[in-house]
């Protein structure tokens, strides 16, 4: 039995899937790159989902993938079936702006750059939970298009579909977002490597937390081919230990359905 066969089959063969609390491997190593992000870096922002009242509910992380779209996860953007109100996304690793606020006393203000959602999209079976447990994790995924072009500013990062061939021979990845344990308004990376991986996920040891949810996982060219959403908490294997967070897979089928929605 080949090594990527068995790397593979010890995935199928786990079964349950949970979202869970992400984790630290190790000692931890991600880096701030808050206001320094260069190159693809730079796509990657900080999420805030809000309620009608304005009140901050949940925090992700997510993707520009176009001038006013972003991808990050299905469950940053529905809660026990319904949208969250409106989502507003920070490009956390841009340098702060100064902005005149008040025109009488003219005095600027930095702030980070920002947009608001127009519109939000989730798979419709995610948003109706009418699918079980283990293949709604594979819809895991949402789209945001916004109300100015955020992307032109920051950049855009790319989908990629991979082979489980290409995936085994490149399995060096970073991912870029905002943990849980790390102050609201900036952005950090961390390195890592692909350990298993399967049709619909890949699971890996880089340093990530909550909140990191709905951000990129990227190979060694900078490009998405996969989301970070959940851990193998249920599994109490070798697997687990050694690389205990996980992401959803860019499939043809996946990257097809968010680029048409692409603006």
């Amino acid at each position: 039995m080949n090594k990527k066969f068995l790397i593979t089959f010890v995935l199928c063969m786990l079964g349950l899937l949970a979202w869970a609390r992400p984790d630290i491997t190790g000692n931890d190593s991600r880096q701030e790159i808050t206001g320094i992000a260069s190159g693809s870096l730079r796509a990657a922002v900080v999420l805030v989902m809000r309620d009608a009242d304005g009140t901050a509910a949940k925090f992700c992380s997510g993707s520009l993938i176009g001038p006013r779209t972003v991808l990050t996860a299905a469950h940053c953007l529905v809660d026990e079936g319904r949208y969250f109100d409106t989502v507003t996304v920070y490009a956390t690793g841009l340098e702060k702006e100064s902005i005149i606020e008040d025109q009488d006393q003219n005095l600027p203000q930095e702030k980070i750059p920002s947009a608001s959602s127009t519109k939000k999209w989730v798979p419709v079976n995610y948003l109706t939970r009418g699918l079980p447990y283990e293949q709604l994790m594979m819809l895991d995924y949402g789209i945001i298009n916004l109300d100015t072009p955020l992307g032109d500013q920051a950049g855009y990062l790319e989908l990629a579909v991979l082979s489980d061939d290409d995936l085994f021979d490149d399995r060096d990845i970073r991912v870029v977002g905002r943990g849980g344990d790390k102050p609201l308004e900036t952005l950090w990376v961390g390195e890592g490597t692909i350990g298993a991986f399967n049709e619909h996920f890949v699971y890996h040891n880089a340093d990530m937390t909550n909140g990191n949810s709905g951000g990129p996982i990227l190979n060694s060219e900078d490009k998405i081919i996969a989301l970070n959403n959940f851990d193998l908490s249920a599994a109490r294997t070798k697997v687990r230990q050694d690389f205990p967070n996980g992401g959803l897979r860019i499939t043809q089928v996946l990257k097809d359905i968010v680029e048409a929605r692409i603006e």
